[in-house]
């Protein structure tokens, strides 16, 4: 994230909320990926693009769908996606949790940006703005999760 400040600094001295925004979302997006994905390694990525601070993280683990349906029961992987948002939702079995996801939504939909899950065989993509869901089915797999946060910018602060 040191990195990430740096190289944005200007954007993120001229509007901490985002700075703060992308912090937390990147720490919750980092932790779900150590915890859950039992991936050797996962990927941040940041950028600006179109008036829009794009961020994100990948991993190439055990997948979203993967890792819920040991405890949960839904119909299609699209159905895990969309469990995985809510608060509390978790497969830990000794401390809470299933706050980062649903922590992820609510920086996203304060700001009203753009979230796009993918994983397994799923695609949930949330624009908070228009109040619009699109999900539905991969036509190949992923291995792995896939999850990216879009903030709008104020104006001429994109540079």
């Amino acid at each position: 994230m040191d990195e990430l400040e740096n190289r944005f600094s200007e954007i993120f001295r001229a509007d901490e909320d985002l700075a703060f925004s992308c912090r937390l979302m990147l720490n919750e997006l980092m932790q779900n990926s150590l915890d859950h994905s039992s991936s050797e390694r996962y990927y941040l990525y940041g950028g600006v693009w179109e008036n829009e601070f794009h961020l994100g993280a990948l991993d190439m683990g055990i997948t979203l769908p993967g890792r819920l349906e040991g405890k949960y029961t839904c119909a299609s992987d699209v159905e895990h996606l969309k469990l995985a948002l809510k608060p509390g939702i978790t497969t830990r079995r000794l401390r809470p949790g299933g706050l980062g996801l649903s922590h992820v939504f609510e920086l996203l939909k304060n700001a009203e940006g753009r979230l796009t899950i993918v994983s397994r065989r799923a695609q949930l993509r949330r624009y908070f703005k228009r109040r619009v869901t699109a999900a539905g089915a991969l036509k190949y797999p992923l291995p792995g999760t896939w999850c990216f946060g879009r903030f709008p910018l104020q104006k001429g602060r994109n540079k």
